[in-house]
């Protein structure tokens, strides 16, 4: 981290966020000032205030829903519980989009397996969660992304990547309609800043010019010198 000019300040406390910087309290609650040009802002998450609130078997530490492999409650065996507001005992899995919509698969699955048991008198197992890390997308502005899956054996970066992000949300919907509902909206955007991005383009090569041609004086190799400072 030193190598890499990375300061950390531990036991810190950001009091209030200012648009040239960080009004921090450190360990001796003192007031400082931490100047900065672009602020990053990363936090825990915990459960809803409803969960807290239901008598329901829940970690001690988070407060998250103990279930079982099968996404069931450990209390309940009716009670099904998946993303951040559950935690698997014995199996940590990241609190990602990803994974609470994969868990969604299995719950609906177990649902209709426990449904069928009770209808048909038989008692077939429900299904494990098994999470399938299908990667990192991540937005860095307009037109640029990057990808990385397969544990970083495949990447990719820059406007590609940044349709590609969009093209999978789209196809991650839960029903089709959604899908083509995402997919167009997503179009629409993109569409919209590229059209603004190409006229600002535009815009600033026609000012550009016209600076160029005020500045010549139409001799050869003649150079003028604007001073704007008055």
């Amino acid at each position: 981290m030193d190598y890499s000019r990375v300061t950390v300040r531990y036991n810190n406390q950001v009091k209030e966020v200012k648009e040239d910087g960080l009004v921090l309290l450190d360990e001796t609650q003192n007031e400082y000032f931490l100047a900065s040009d672009l602020i990053l802002f990363t936090a825990g998450s915990q459960p809803s205030s409803i969960i807290k609130q239901l008598d329901i078997e829940k970690d001690p530490r988070s407060q998250k829903i103990l279930v079982t492999d099968s996404l069931c409650s450990k209390q309940y065996s009716n009670v099904f519980a998946l993303g951040d507001c559950s935690l698997i005992e014995g199996n940590s899995v990241p609190a990602t989009a990803q994974v609470a919509v994969q868990q969604s698969f299995t719950i609906t699955k177990n649902i209709l397996r426990q449904l069928n048991n009770e209808e048909r008198k038989e008692n077939k197992p429900l299904e494990k969660f098994q999470y399938l890390d299908l990667g990192e997308m991540l937005s860095l502005g307009d037109y640029d992304a990057t990808i990385s899956s397969l544990n970083g054996w495949f990447g990719l970066s820059g406007p590609l990547a940044f349709v590609g992000r969009r093209a999978v949300y789209a196809l991650r919907m839960p029903t089709t309609v959604q899908s083509v509902k995402a997919g167009i909206a997503a179009g629409a955007v993109t569409t919209g800043k590229f059209i603004s991005n190409v006229f600002s383009f535009l815009h600033h090569e026609e000012a550009d010019g016209s600076k160029k041609s005020s500045s010549n004086d139409g001799s050869r190799g003649s150079t003028v010198t604007v001073n704007e400072a008055k």
